[in-house]
């Protein structure tokens, strides 16, 4: 029920703008694909049952790995706010079932986002242009001399966890330029891994100070690194092919620099050439996003959905039915529904204000024939004794009412009727006065303003 229908977002630009998330309940699964799943008086046992296996595929559709935060009061007030699945003055039933707490609070539960984009100064990297302003990078990379790589592998002893001494393997790196030592890096190439030739294995014992009585493996691999050289400078002429003079020194552009900088590095080492970045300013749109019209308060918003009900439907005109976790309900049922954070705990607490209005049951009871029974006995109750006029778009008064059964009218006094002070006002009849085929007989004035 909390998911939105998303207005198409403008684009990002520079201008300033909003836009409005308007939240709405979630399609009634009652008509799905053009399919209305009706109660209709003509409907026999098999009409009922196709209608029953139909929701129940639909229901099952929705699954049940949904989130734990769940926010069924959230989603009352929208019904009860919306104007649109209920109206001032008309009669409802509602069914809660819930195996969580109720989550929706003043932070969570609202009828919009907006989100309003203004315009702010920031800046980025850039490499040319009227708009780049220093301090520039200038960057340039090269690859490094060859070098041979390479590990002595030699039998040693080691402690163990026990504190045993036991036979392992120690290891000893060494390392040899290969323009100072050709004879090792030939032919000079990369490489993978490789045995040492009997030259390359002494030196690099040497190398690694191992012990003569030792007798290592040895292996090693050519490799080739790259470097790079970075340089910061203000002036505004692009270093990469201007020259320039730095600390003294004048070097024809950053190349040259490089170069001269790294006098074992030559031209055929340099990759990927001479970039330069720089800053430049644009304009960003930057997002700030507040909740708009809240459906909860931050204080005793349960007496705010009581009053909510109340408002909307009347005292007497509405009842909801609880099937939630409770720790009292659930006691002698085979409950594996979680622990004391999962007990619906502000579900219970609504129905102690309603009172007469609610019902409740342990979500653990082995059917839940008693909650539909009682809200299908209200929902009878309701539909045999109350009258909406719905059809008058302009406020009225009614003077009376009376009772035609089989083509004859019948005098009816108020004291079989009431008119709550509703518009457009609804007609509520006594318990069993109405038979079936009954018509009625509304006089009525309408109200000047």
């Amino acid at each position: 029920d909390m998911s939105g229908a998303v207005l198409k977002i403008p684009p990002l630009s520079t201008q300033p703008h909003r836009r409005i998330i308007n939240y709405k309940l979630a399609p009634s699964m009652a008509v799905q694909n053009g399919v209305h799943l009706g109660i209709r008086a003509a409907m026999n046992e098999s009409d009922i049952k196709s209608v029953s296996a139909e929701l129940f595929k639909r229901i099952k559709n929705v699954g049940t790995n949904g989130s734990d935060t769940e926010s069924g009061l959230c989603t009352l007030m929208r019904v009860l706010k919306s104007n649109t699945t209920i109206t001032k003055g008309d009669r409802a039933a509602f069914l809660i079932l819930s195996d969580e707490n109720d989550y929706g609070t003043s932070k969570n539960c609202y009828n919009a986002t907006q989100e309003v984009y203004t315009s702010v100064e920031e800046t980025t990297s850039c490499s040319s242009g009227v708009d780049c302003f220093g301090p520039f990078q200038y960057h340039m990379s090269y690859k490094t001399s060859l070098a041979l790589e390479g590990r002595l592998a030699y039998p040693t002893t080691c402690t163990s966890d026990g504190g045993f001494i036991v036979p392992c393997t120690g290891y000893k790196s060494f390392s040899f330029a290969c323009n100072t030592n050709p004879a090792f890096c030939s032919p000079a190439v990369v490489t993978s891994v490789k045995t040492c030739t009997s030259a390359l294995m002494l030196a690099a014992v040497k190398q690694a100070q191992l012990p003569a009585d030792k007798t290592p493996t040895c292996t090693y691999s050519i490799s080739q690194k790259t470097a790079s050289v970075s340089l910061k400078n203000q002036v505004p002429q692009n270093l990469c092919s201007a020259s320039f003079t730095l600390n003294g020194v004048k070097y024809n552009n950053f190349q040259d620099y490089v170069l001269k900088m790294n006098p074992s590095v030559t031209v055929s080492q340099l990759s990927g050439g001479c970039t330069v970045s720089g800053l430049k300013k644009i304009i960003e749109a930057k997002k700030t996003t507040t909740h708009i019209d809240p459906l909860l308060t931050a204080t005793n918003d349960l007496a705010q959905v009581q009053k909510a009900l109340s408002d909307t439907l009347g005292e007497n005109n509405y009842k909801i039915s609880f099937v939630v976790n409770s720790a009292t309900l659930n006691a002698g049922l085979n409950c594996p529904v979680g622990s004391e954070k999962n007990y619906g705990l502000r579900y219970s607490s609504l129905a102690s204000l309603i009172q007469k209005n609610s019902y409740v049951s342990s979500i653990c009871s082995a059917n839940y024939d008693l909650v539909v029974s009682d809200l299908g006995q209200f929902i009878e109750e309701v539909a045999n004794r109350s009258y909406k006029l719905s059809h008058f778009t302009k406020p009225i008064k009614i003077k009376s009412v009376s009772i035609i059964r089989d083509g004859v009218e019948i005098p009816n006094p108020q004291s079989n009727y009431s008119v709550d002070d509703q518009q457009p006002p609804t007609i509520t009849f006594r318990e069993g006065l109405l038979l079936p085929q009954d018509q009625l007989s509304v006089e009525w004035v309408e109200l000047l303003k």
